[in-house]
């Protein structure tokens, strides 16, 4: 007997293997990039100031923030 009688097996598992822990890579990385905007938005959310204007321009701003955060929320698939 020569070899081992299943070594082309081995080796595809062991490809496969390494195409797994790419693909993992791969969407760790994504999700770095998702969770950074996340932030970044929200930061940008958190420091919105309210207009002036009287009743009509806080009435505007408020619809304003809602929106935003509605896109945000069905970004996240939380709506």
């Amino acid at each position: 007997m020569s070899g081992f009688r299943l070594a082309g097996l081995l080796r595809v598992r062991r490809t496969q293997e390494k195409l797994a822990a790419g693909e993992s890579a791969m969407s760790a990385s994504e999700a770095r990039v998702a969770r950074r905007l996340h932030e970044e938005a929200r930061a940008v959310l958190g420091a919105h100031q309210l207009a002036g204007g009287g009743p009509a321009g806080w009435a505007a701003s408020v619809a304003a923030r809602s929106a935003l955060r509605g896109g945000l929320l069905e970004a996240q698939g939380e709506a």
